[in-house]
């Protein structure tokens, strides 16, 4: 203990408290006591400012990160209403084009009142070059079976059911090798049978077999179904000529028709379940 009363320390330090001791007794005495505050406040303010500042900027970080976050929620808002109004476009769009699909047919319909109908929806394509195939949602517990026409809402024939299981069946197009329509040109009446064709297929096409070798068809004429061996009714659009050529082996000319029902872009059919004068 006594060496600690002798060391430097302890000097240095209980000499500068003395000092001080006087100091502040010496001014406080003679009235220059504010000489000492001010020396105080001159050292502590830059302290003390520096202290607030730095209590500001923790505020201002918190503020900050605040607002972040209620951005982040208002963005997420915003989302969640640019996503409504999109699905509600979307439905509005399905609905406008569904009620299109309707009234199309509803004309056919009220030409035709013989015509029994059933929609249906594509919910399958087949693979390959070029699509003459479908899945469709309806089946046999709906009344469908196999031969029964198809149409678009155009009116066009897309071509008839190949397949029918309960729930589903196929639908092949006009185009397909396997296919043969009884048809008429609409200007000019002649009758032909319209056949699928390999080459054809691939472009989308099918032709005119069996015309008369001095026959007035011409490109641009309407073809229609005859109704005649046929599983469709009379009347109905098959599609247009888009040229006409001369086959040497049947002697006689043939016309080449792109269908009025593409069966690569349908999204929704009407199957003809019942009509007058079906065989």
């Amino acid at each position: 203990m006594n060496k600690f009363f002798k060391s430097r320390f302890f000097i240095i330090t209980a000499t500068v408290a003395v000092l001080l001791t006087v100091v502040v007794s010496a001014l406080a005495a003679s009235g220059h006591f504010s000489v000492l505050t001010n020396a105080v406040n001159i050292m502590v303010t830059p302290i003390q400012k520096g202290f607030g500042s730095f209590g500001l900027a923790i505020n201002g970080y918190k503020s900050y990160f605040d607002s972040v976050d209620e951005l982040k929620a208002e963005n997420e808002a915003l989302k969640a209403e640019v996503n409504e109004l999109k699905d509600f476009i979307y439905d509005a769009e399905a609905m406008k084009e569904e009620n299109e699909f309707y009234k199309n047919f509803l004309g056919i319909k009220e030409e035709n009142p013989d015509y029994v109908f059933l929609d249906a929806d594509v919910i399958g394509r087949q693979a390959g070059n070029y699509m003459t195939v479908v899945s469709l949602d309806k089946g046999t517990k709906d009344g469908v079976e196999k031969n029964m026409p198809i149409i678009s809402e155009n009116g066009g024939i897309v071509g008839y059911i190949s397949e029918a299981g309960i729930n589903w069946s196929k639908a092949s197009s006009i185009i397909d090798t396997s296919a043969s329509v009884g048809v008429y040109i609409e200007r000019t009446s002649e009758t032909g049978v319209l056949c699928g064709e390999f080459q054809l297929e691939k472009e989308g096409l099918c032709r005119i077999n069996y015309l008369e070798g001095d026959s007035k068809v011409e490109v641009g004429d309407r073809v229609m179904t005859s109704g005649l061996g046929s599983i469709y009714p009379q009347g109905m659009l098959v599609g247009i000529v888009e040229r006409v050529e001369y086959d040497d082996s049947l002697r006689g000319k043939y016309a080449v028709v792109r269908p009025f029902a593409d069966i690569t872009d349908i999204e929704k059919v009407m199957i003809l379940t019942s009509f007058e004068g079906e065989s």
